[in-house]
């Protein structure tokens, strides 16, 4: 007669651990004030900033195909109380084309202000520059 033994079981005595993957948590949660015709700026990203490497793990918040979860830009100091980050993803337009959208940010950390910029590639309806408000 054979024995069935649930997954959990065979793991646990085989001494093996299994985590599950762990969310990101994120230093600041920003909401966005911007002029909205295009859609393509988000209400709210959120962001952390690791000093070691100058990079910061970014929730765009917008729902990219074939994209899953937050990206990873580089950032650069502006002066002494600016950092400046880029990332680019591919966003379906209402032709379900995927179009490459460059976002840009100036954030000052002393006072968890900046500002947000978009490159769209083609004409049309754009989005005006976005306020960003963090806590």
């Amino acid at each position: 007669m054979k024995v069935l033994l649930p997954a959990a079981l065979v793991l646990a005595a085989s001494g093996a651990v299994v985590q599950a993957a762990e969310e990101p948590k994120f230093d600041y949660t920003c909401r966005i004030e911007a002029k909205r015709t295009g859609g393509w700026t988000p209400y709210q990203i959120k962001f952390s900033i690791n000093e070691e490497d100058m990079t910061v793990l970014v929730d765009h918040g917008m729902s990219t195909p074939g994209e899953e979860g937050p990206v990873t830009a580089k950032f650069k100091r502006r002066d002494d109380e600016t950092l400046r980050f880029k990332w680019r993803i591919g966003l379906r337009t209402s032709e379900w084309d995927i179009m490459s959208i460059g976002y840009r940010v100036d954030f000052k950390p002393e006072t968890k202000t900046g500002m947000m910029w978009l490159a769209i590639p083609s004409g049309g309806a754009r989005d005006g520059p976005g306020t960003l408000s963090c806590k």
